[in-house]
């Protein structure tokens, strides 16, 4: 049964929800501007609903799953959309048994709300069973699948129109068609979104406040001028945990951590400091010269870095080699090598037509193979680094990692593409470890060891502390946060950065430039 718009119905966002059932199945009615709804008298050009009939009221929209019902969220913050269960969605990889969905409002104040949501939304400071109860917030676990579903119109309006439809809740634009009209500057890379399908296997739930499901954690995006079909949805954020790595990938993450880290009794609880000749607190990849923070921070690049002013993407400046392999250096390039590794087998949980596009991608614009020969994903690495606090000591992760540790979004990474975050923690038992929160969706994701999630960084995100159990004032000074993210900067994947590929005698680098690398680039002589 298709989804339908309606022409003469107001613009309200109390209007979107779901309406009368056939079959147990509720038709969802999406209620639409007048000025832009086309009329029974003015048919969209090749139009058709979903049985390949022409519909002269409007065009269709077959948006799955079409069986589903309300979940009661009573501590569910308004602003964040309503939660549907439904069943089935071709572009999950494993068989889980239940679907949920997203309504969201698409009028353009409703957008507008959305967006301001993701900014009100308050990132709690709590013990995992008590986040959804403070944070109205649905908790995804490993390998659960959240998909999105668009307004998938049969044809286009004027691109104007577009302004009244540009969505704050899509991740990523995958390939844009060439009729796509940039929206308000509000939303500048944002496409039209309705609903979001959150798909997996529902092992616990309490049905006043949240679900927790476990294996197979993805997000699509419908193109609004595609088909509306669900095979044509595109994967937007996914979780892999620990029973869906290999055990190589396990044991290299392990070795990894263990170094990154080193022996206990050496950590500190802040920033390693240099005092004569020796290096005192911190964690081990901290005590060296290589460990180049991030600002004010104890985030470290230790990939490529790109710096926008001098819009040229080079090695990090950790991790620059003169000649000779030193111990750290050689310590950064497993490192390195490790996580993305993690990362490119976490990413094959993603839909084939995903993985195909951005090997395509990275084979037309030359990006460089970053770490392992199979990372086609991501050209620079992040180590986000934090000590655990008391529990009830108010703390963030913005104490360790500036800006990193609270809401923001990654405007500067590539729109198509994905970046992938390792939770690895060290810490002592019964200590919490933290979650991962898609603020704008009203979703987390508890951080459990050895689990890979992908996200667009384009999404407003932000992390809360790991804290020590309630009333234990004297914390492990060894207790760490471990969480590294691979992530793709948009030079890369739209292939306009500069890069430098070496040093020159006279001590400037040798630059090639996209006109160089980029097969898309067109140079007229």
């Amino acid at each position: 049964m298709p989804l339908t718009r309606n022409a003469t119905s107001t613009t309200d966002a109390a209007n979107l929800t779901a309406f009368t059932s056939v079959s147990g199945a509720p038709h969802i009615d999406f209620r639409d501007h007048e000025d832009i709804a086309n009329s029974a008298d003015d048919p969209p050009n090749g139009s058709q609903g979903s049985d390949g009939e022409d519909d002269a009221g409007g065009a269709r929209i077959p948006v799955p799953p079409l069986e589903g019902s309300l979940i009661s969220f009573t501590n569910h913050p308004a602003n964040l959309p309503n939660l549907y269960q439904a069943e089935n969605h071709p572009l999950r990889k494993h068989g889980h048994a239940r679907t949920f969905v997203y309504i969201q409002d698409t009028d353009e104040e409703g957008l507008r709300n959305s967006f301001q949501a993701g900014k009100d939304f308050v990132i709690p400071i709590a013990k995992r069973e008590d986040v959804t109860a403070t944070s109205g917030s649905l908790e995804l676990f490993d390998g659960d699948e959240l998909y999105t579903a668009l307004f998938a119109l049969d044809s286009a309006p004027a691109p104007v129109h577009l302004l009244s439809y540009s969505c704050a809740r899509v991740l990523t634009l995958a390939f844009p068609h060439s009729h796509y009209r940039a929206p308000a500057p509000t939303f500048p890379y944002l496409h039209l979104l309705i609903a979001l399908c959150l798909e997996g296997l529902l092992t616990h739930s309490h049905p006043s406040i949240h679900c927790e499901r476990i294996n197979g954690n993805a997000v699509f995006s419908r193109d609004m001028w595609g088909s509306g079909l669900p095979e044509h949805d595109t994967i937007q954020a996914w979780v892999v945990g620990r029973h869906l790595l290999s055990k190589d990938i396990q044991d290299r993450v392990e070795k990894v951590r263990n170094d990154a880290h080193g022996p206990d009794d050496m950590c500190g609880p802040t920033k390693a400091k240099k005092k004569k000749d020796a290096w005192a607190g911190g964690i081990a990849f901290e005590r060296n010269k290589r460990a180049v923070a991030v600002g004010n921070t104890r985030c470290y690049t230790v990939g490529t870095s790109y710096p926008a002013a001098k819009v040229m993407s080079a090695p990090a400046k950790g991790g620059k080699w003169n000649g000779e392999w030193d111990p750290d250096l050689l310590a950064r390039k497993e490192f390195v090598s490790t996580m993305t590794a993690c990362a490119t087998e976490a990413m094959m949980h993603a839909p084939d037509k995903v993985i195909e596009n951005l090997k395509n991608n990275t084979e037309m614009c030359n990006f460089p193979r970053v770490g392992c020969p199979d990372n086609y994903y991501y050209q620079s690495v992040q180590y986000n680094v934090a000590h655990t606090e008391r529990f009830h000591s108010g703390a963030s992760l913005k104490k360790d990692m500036g800006s990193f540790g609270g809401k923001h979004q990654d405007l500067r990474d590539g729109p198509p593409a994905y970046s992938a975050g390792t939770s690895h923690s060290k810490l002592p038992d019964r200590y919490d470890n933290g979650c991962f929160f898609l603020c704008e969706l009203g979703v987390h994701i508890y951080l459990t060891n050895m689990q890979v999630l992908h996200i667009s960084g384009l999404k407003t995100h932000g992390g809360s502390v790991p804290t020590a159990p309630e009333g234990v004032i004297d914390i492990a000074e060894w207790a760490y946060h471990f969480f590294v993210i691979c992530y793709p900067p948009g030079a890369y994947i739209n292939g306009t950065g500069h890069s430098a590929l070496a040093a020159l005698p006279n001590h400037s680098p040798f630059i090639l430039g996209p006109e160089m690398t980029n097969l898309m680039c067109v140079a007229l002589f």
